[in-house]
């Protein structure tokens, strides 16, 4: 999108890179947006962006804020023109400085007008009879603070976070209070709250759902969020399966640490995943479960980024799931018969609806001719890979290229792993790391199993 862009904020100030790069990748026909920031130390950090006008009835930045953690405030207002090119955008942005505490002043002091009329007029048209309903609400709440914050701010701020909290907690009681059917209170929901901090985003969001409604049924106001955060609309962000867990079962995030070259063409596993592994949960599957424990990474991997809420397969499971559909005799339920590539296929399209794409290596020494289609499928689905050959299966969850496209090598956590959860560990004992093409047998024959995603909110 092309653009002119007036930002106004407070002279002293550092920007996210997060906001950076979602400015430089920005497609909207919006004409104002709006950015976020926390106060510390005398400097205004901006952490946060969202599309808005002002002149809105409903979706306001006054709104958003609720779903930010508290100490977060709007801090500036960006105005999109048809002059600038992309290239200048960013540019100008830093160039053009205003204090924020104008911007805060008119815009409070216009919703505050509306904010008293629609409350007043709420008052005086009420005519329906009144009734009081009893139940527990738990307040779930995060708050951004400087790790120099006296130990006497922290009252203020638990305060604001607990309001915030409750203001989330009314919308959305009240909005159930108008749905048919329960308008006396019969069949209220409890509210839920989640945390999620998509990795586009860089920071927080809450939101609180009605407990038990399914994710397929709140599609519309998740859209919203999106489009509102300028976030895709491609992939779920904003499930229950998206939520921030504080204190994993394993071991999420084992891809993350090794980095990749600089110079080369890279892409990795998008999000979250499991790393599953040789005897987890006092479960004996060394020298046969490898190939299981691929498939249980991938399909947390489906969890964790909110297109599933089916639980995680076991071994037995997922040995039941083939007896199921025909492919394995009942009495292999319950041994220690390896699968691969293809049967792993079965189950994430029996149990998960997943379509896989099968990709037939005739050797190791082969595989780099490939490298192009594995950076393309993490450029586009982003789910981990499984490769079976001979006799051991690994996942792939992440690629590199160099320059000239004559040297690949591969991000590869390794089921055989058999140490603690710890990412030190992990490291170290070669649980996760980058591989050269040597790694592969040069004579066996492999096959991977690429998981395919399709457009989902």
């Amino acid at each position: 999108m092309d653009g002119n862009i007036l930002v106004k904020m407070s002279p002293r100030l550092k920007i996210s890179s997060y906001v950076i790069e979602r400015l430089s990748k920005l497609d909207t026909n919006e004409s104002i947006g709006c950015l976020y920031g926390v106060m510390y130390d005398g400097n205004l950090l901006v952490v946060g962006l969202s599309l808005e006008l002002f002149e809105r009835e409903k979706n306001t930045y006054k709104q958003l804020l609720l779903h930010l953690p508290t100490e977060i405030e709007l801090c500036g207002v960006i105005k999109f023109g048809e002059t600038l090119t992309t290239e200048t955008r960013l540019k100008e942005i830093l160039q053009d400085i205003l204090p924020a505490n104008l911007i805060l002043k008119a815009t409070k002091d216009i919703l505050s007008d509306k904010l008293v009329k629609t409350a007043v007029k709420m008052m005086t048209t009420q005519r329906k009879p009144s009734f009081c309903i009893s139940m527990p609400l738990r307040i779930d709440t995060l708050a951004i603070i400087h790790r120099n914050t006296k130990l006497l701010e922290l009252y203020t701020v638990l305060v604001e976070a607990a309001c915030r909290s409750l203001k989330l907690l009314e919308s959305v009681l009240l909005e159930q209070l108008g749905q048919e059917g329960i308008g006396d209170g019969a069949g209220l929901r409890l509210p839920e709250t989640f945390h999620f901090i998509p990795d586009e985003l860089g920071h927080f969001v809450t939101r609180i759902v009605p407990k038990d409604i399914p994710d397929e049924s709140m599609e519309k106001e998740r859209r919203l969020l999106h489009s509102q955060l300028g976030l895709p609309v491609d992939r779920p962000m904003f499930r229950r399966g998206n939520a921030h867990e504080w204190r994993p079962a394993r071991l999420l995030r084992a891809h993350a640490a090794p980095a990749a070259r600089p110079g080369t063409r890279a892409a990795r596993v998008r999000g979250r995943c499991g790393y599953y592994h040789y005897l987890q949960d006092g479960f004996h599957d060394d020298g046969w479960g490898c190939a299981y424990r691929s498939l249980q990474t991938i399909f947390s991997w489906f969890r964790y980024q909110g297109y599933t809420t089916v639980e995680v397969p076991s071994h037995r499971e997922i040995q039941q799931c083939l007896v199921d559909i025909g492919d394995k005799p009942s009495s292999f339920v319950g041994s220690k018969q390896w699968i691969g590539s293809t049967e792993v296929s079965f189950c994430l399209e029996t149990l998960l609806g997943v379509q896989s794409r099968i990709i037939f290596v005739n050797t190791g020494a082969e595989l780099q001719s490939y490298t192009p289609e594995l950076l393309h499928h993490f450029q586009k689905h982003g789910s981990p890979i499984m490769i079976g050959g001979g006799v051991l299966a690994h996942t792939i969850v992440g690629v590199e290229l160099d320059a000239e496209g004559r040297e690949a090598r591969y991000l590869v956590l390794d089921p055989h792993y058999a140490g603690a959860d710890e990412p030190a560990a992990v490291l170290a004992r070669g649980g996760c790391g980058w591989k050269g093409a040597d790694f592969w047998n040069k004579t066996a024959h492999y096959n991977l199993c690429l998981p395919q995603t399709r457009p989902a909110v």
